[in-house]
């Protein structure tokens, strides 16, 4: 609750959120796919909550106190252990997906200058045609690679739609 408080209340940004800890830990992240970086989040503070708590008693020689919240936190782990586990393993989806990023760093100066567009399509052409040749499923372009709004420049759509068409893959714009 604490983090979202920041990050919508405060600052207005979720960074460094307790759950991107665990990035490493790919079984352990997949319940964000149902409740976020901040279930991530949660279940973080619960196991280091329930480890303070064991020590706590185990220091105050109380053993009452430490079944409860450890068995409760190793159940709930426990559980988004398992379903980790199995949506890293598709059960959900069925077939696994060969994905590739292209990356074209363009410099900042360059996006949006008209005296480039033809460089940075042709570079973003060149990039997914590359990764086609590998079987790739999908391949997902960075955020403003484009430098032409699509809605409304069909020369630059109509170019993508063709790239997408010869190189035999989806394509995430």
């Amino acid at each position: 609750m604490s983090e979202w408080l920041r990050s919508n209340m405060m600052s207005g940004f979720g960074w460094a959120l307790l759950g991107y800890s665990q990035s490493y830990n790919l079984a352990f992240i997949q319940i964000a796919d149902m409740f976020g970086a901040y279930g991530v989040s949660f279940l973080v503070a619960l196991v280091n909550t329930a480890i303070f708590l064991g020590i706590k008693s185990i220091r105050e020689k109380k053993t009452i106190y430490l079944e409860a919240p450890v068995i409760i936190t190793a159940l709930i782990v426990g559980i988004s252990l398992a379903y980790g586990i199995l949506r890293l393993n598709n059960i959900f989806t069925g077939e696994r997906l060969r994905v590739g990023i292209v990356q074209g760093n363009i410099s900042q100066d360059k996006k949006w200058d008209v005296n480039f567009r033809e460089e940075i399509l042709r570079k973003y052409e060149m990039l997914t045609e590359k990764l086609s040749d590998d079987k790739t499923d999908l391949v997902i372009w960075p955020e403003t690679s484009v430098p032409a709004y699509l809605e409304s420049d069909l020369d630059a759509a109509d170019r993508i739609k063709t790239l997408v068409q010869k190189a035999h893959t989806k394509l995430l714009v």
